[in-house]
């Protein structure tokens, strides 16, 4: 048997064993990782495609989202002049203007003050998640007869102004000096920026 390498049977045997062998580690050696590496490729291309569709739906929400945003602009900018976060309340004062000439009231002077008391702020803290509390003054001089119609109509316009407190000043004929401090609100931040 010692011969058996010598012999054509032998060599033909030894070499088939020798290619066996070699196979063998060739396939543990790169083919065994190459399938081993293709395998977690795939399991990570699943993944991957997971992952990509959870993007892909969130994407579509936050196109929908944008969308919406887009259609409520307009509200949302009657919302800003009615609330303004600039703190530019022309609109309020025009309206509070007209309301008190139509019951004959004369608009002698306005003050806006960003000085909260706590009682405002109790009546009002977390009820109005976006708006934040702006007190002003009016001294307004007309007939006392007519204040609660003016108080009225002025509480009831979407600027949501609420009395605080009047004073009654120096009266003439038919007319008497009020001071009036209302509570009016404004946004925190442009509901168009955010």
């Amino acid at each position: 048997m010692l011969n058996l390498t010598n012999s054509v049977q032998g060599k033909t045997i030894s070499t088939g064993l020798l290619t066996l062998l070699m196979l063998n580690l060739v396939f543990w050696g790169a083919i065994k990782p190459t399938i081993s590496q293709a395998i977690a490729l795939h399991t990570q291309s699943q993944e991957y495609e997971e992952v990509y569709q959870q993007l892909h739906a969130k994407n579509e929400t936050i196109t929908k989202v944008y969308e919406q945003f887009q259609d409520m602009k307009p509200q949302l900018k009657t919302f800003n002049y009615y609330f303004p976060y600039d703190g530019d309340f022309s609109l309020v004062i025009a309206n509070l203007h007209k309301i008190a000439q139509a019951y004959g009231f004369n608009l002698q002077q306005i003050s806006f003050s960003e000085r909260i008391t706590k009682q405002i702020r109790k009546t009002v803290s977390g009820k109005l998640l976006l708006l934040q509390p702006t007190t002003f003054t009016c001294q307004l001089k007309g007939p006392l007869a007519n204040l609660n119609s003016f108080i009225t109509h002025w509480e009831n316009t979407p600027f949501l102004p609420k009395v605080i407190s009047i004073t009654y000043g120096a009266q003439t004929q038919t007319r008497q000096s009020i001071l009036i401090m209302f509570v009016v609100y404004r946004l925190k931040y442009n509901l168009l920026t955010q």
